[in-house]
């Protein structure tokens, strides 16, 4: 931003400093009022519509249930760039750094930012800003596949198979059958395909939208583990929170990961931090 110096007189710069603290007694009021008014709008509680918004939120390991030895193997092979085991960028064999999608449920614990529901009468549709990636969520009574991955069954996928429900509420989803070429957060932490998430999303008013997340994954953890304790969306605004950009026309930021770009990035910058050159 340039700033221009102006003169002025003084008695400009006199009423100028009148004027700003009337100002800052009378706006913040005025926000606050309208913040309440807006979250004690009436709301159907099963109307999950529009564009919400969170801080970048990851697993904090403490979360994390003790592994099996399948899972604490899997463990071993991840090298994350993030967290206690954290190691160069360079060094890492994060999927997300070549832009291989992040898979279920890692997008719900990192880069999840903006998110969008569209509701139909047999399936909910929930769009993520990062990687456009888009999720098919049934509420027409189907039951989730049970031969993911076995002969004459589906195959696995990046983002699972998913069915949703009303609990009181609560829309709570059910994913089973994703692909564990994924990891399950930044820091390496593991899941097979036979892993069974469940989330639950409580409007909690007008303005706030509550995630809570539950993994029971019997190969890789000895037992379930609340993964995700209750994040709190924002509904978007034009302002956007922690200056994030939302809009107000209900449309998603776009937030690529382009492997052209990521690979440019890791010779131009990764490489040399690690302190590798190209001949």
């Amino acid at each position: 931003m340039r700033h221009h110096l102006i003169p002025m007189s003084a008695l400009f710069v006199s009423a100028l400093f009148i004027s700003s603290i009337l100002l800052s007694q009378t706006a913040p009021q005025a926000a606050t009022a309208q913040g309440k008014a807006a979250s004690a709008e009436a709301v159907d509680p099963h109307d999950l519509s529009g564009v919400w918004e969170a801080p970048v939120r990851v697993t904090t390991g403490n979360e994390i249930s003790p592994m099996t030895p399948w899972g604490k193997e899997q463990f071993e092979q991840h090298k994350p760039f993030n967290g206690p085991r954290m190691i160069p960028l360079e060094e890492s064999n994060d999927p997300m750094i070549k832009c291989d999608p992040l898979g279920f449920p890692r997008n719900l614990f990192y880069e999840i930012r903006h998110m969008k529901f569209v509701q139909t009468p047999s399936e909910t549709v929930q769009l993520f800003q990062y990687q456009a990636v888009w999720r098919e969520i049934w509420t027409d009574g189907r039951k989730l596949p049970t031969n993911i991955g076995q002969p004459g069954g589906p195959d696995p996928r990046w983002y699972g198979y998913s069915v949703g429900r009303w609990d009181g509420n609560a829309f709570v989803i059910n994913t089973t059958g994703v692909d564990d070429r994924s990891w399950l957060d930044v820091y390496g932490n593991p899941h097979s395909v036979e892993m069974r998430v469940e989330e639950r999303y409580t409007r909690l008013d007008h303005d706030h939208l509550k995630l809570t997340v539950m993994i029971d994954d019997p190969k890789a953890y000895t037992k379930p583990f609340l993964a995700q304790p209750g994040l709190v969306f924002r509904l978007a605004t034009k302002g956007g929170v922690a200056g994030m950009v939302a809009w107000s026309t209900g449309e998603l930021p776009e937030q690529m990961c382009v492997p052209s770009e990521a690979a440019n990035y890791e010779g131009l910058v990764a490489a040399p931090a690690a302190g590798k050159t190209n001949k």
